[in-house]
């Protein structure tokens, strides 16, 4: 019967399983996007429980296994990083995108396969794992040269952790800027777990850094030490299962044919130059129509939207607002949602707390409060009394 200890070492490979059973199913039910988490998971699972039996003796399975968690080790990141870019992007990824993110995983891989097998017959490949490993027996000759080569791999998983950090990072913060210039109301789509997910990654990867600065043999006299680190790492993979899991599909147009195909839809990466004369023009046309058809009053509109219904190109529509109103989308609209819930108060209409957020088009009171005050200095309570206050 094994300890608790050994049961704790088992615990992140239980989590990551149990999070990729979810997210698989809710990846086929209903979210296409999460098989790029579904997939990160796995590779956790698959990446983990090797290091599991190898501590646990079974030096047979982990000499089998080992070249796969080689691969699901290094691919664990580039699929987190796939996922993020799936969620914050209005277009698929491209081959190229998976191809440029698996060369590391798939020639580590391939060197692990060319080691193992024609470096080393069957049982000089068990006698490594049994005795080069865990420490039995000096260095010396192609098991020298192998071991380096093994260390060279663990030091490349810390180095993919890093990298890919500071691409999630900057991607996510690119983001939090991105949604602004989409999306009239942001609540549900800002990436607000992203802060519990940068504290957790940091106590996991320092904890995965100090775990590979040793080697096996370390380990497997210092069981504890193993336990403090994968605890974390059970704790930092329940984190991304669970807010990963929760997070809402942002881009809900980008697997639909008529926007795909719609030309005065598609994003455009070229440099636009449009004279104030024309910007007014857009500007005058699309405040009566956002006027006229009380465009504003939907919480859910986006640029998008509004250059479906104003037929002008997204790109000169989001450019106009950007750089001749000197707002981003959310703030343009936003401003509308505040003007008509300012007429409101100041009108004999009464509206509870509940309704008045609802009828300007806002989907959270906290964030109508928040605009409103940010736009006119007052809350509406108080905007509302001075109202009452100078009819009397």
């Amino acid at each position: 019967m094994y300890s608790i200890e050994y049961f704790i070492l088992l615990l992140p490979v239980i989590v990551a399983f149990i999070w990729f059973v979810i997210i698989s199913f809710s990846a086929f039910k209903e979210d296409r996007r999460k098989f790029a988490l579904s997939f990160f998971m796995l590779s956790v699972a698959m990446s983990l429980f090797p290091g599991f039996i190898f501590f646990v003796g079974d030096y047979v399975f982990y000499e089998k296994f080992y070249v796969i968690a080689v691969f699901f080790a290094l691919s664990q990141f580039p699929a987190f990083y796939n996922y993020i870019v799936s969620l914050t992007s209005e277009k698929s990824n491209t081959k190229i995108f998976y191809l440029k993110h698996w060369v590391l995983p798939v020639t580590l891989t391939i060197v692990g396969v060319f080691i193992k097998y024609s470096l080393m017959t069957g049982q000089e490949r068990l006698y490594f794992v049994e005795h080069v490993l865990t420490g039995e027996v000096d260095l010396s000759g192609k098991f020298k040269v192998i071991f380096i080569v093994d260390k060279s791999f663990k030091i490349m998983f810390v180095i993919s952790a890093f990298f890919y950090f500071h691409l999630i990072n900057k991607r996510v913060n690119n983001h939090e800027e991105q949604i602004l210039d989409y999306f009239s109301n942001t609540d549900e789509l800002s990436f607000k777990w992203f802060k519990i997910f940068k504290v957790t990654f940091f106590f996991a990867f320092i904890s995965g850094v100090f775990f590979h600065s040793f080697e096996r043999s370390f380990h497997l006299q210092n069981v504890w030490m193993s336990v403090v680190a994968f605890t974390l790492l059970a704790i930092f993979y329940w984190v991304v299962g669970f807010f990963g899991n929760k997070q809402v599909d942002i881009y809900e147009y980008k697997y639909e044919e008529s926007i795909i195909n719609n030309e005065l839809l598609q994003l455009s990466d070229k440099n636009i130059e449009i004279d104030n004369y024309k910007a007014n023009e857009i500007v005058r046309s699309i405040d009566a129509i956002i006027k006229n058809k009380k465009l504003y009053l939907k919480e859910d509109l986006t640029l998008v939207d509004l250059a479906i219904i104003t037929r002008t190109d997204r790109n000169n529509l989001s450019f106009v607002i950007k750089n001749h109103l000197n707002l981003n989308f959310s703030n343009y609209i936003n401003q509308k949602r505040i003007n008509y819930a300012k007429g409101i108060l100041s009108s004999d209409e009464i509206l509870s707390k509940d309704e008045l957020y609802k009828s300007c088009g806002f989907k959270t009171q906290s964030k109508f409060c928040e605009i409103f005050k940010e736009i006119t200095g007052e809350t509406p309570t108080r905007y509302r009394n001075k109202i009452l206050l100078s009819e009397k």
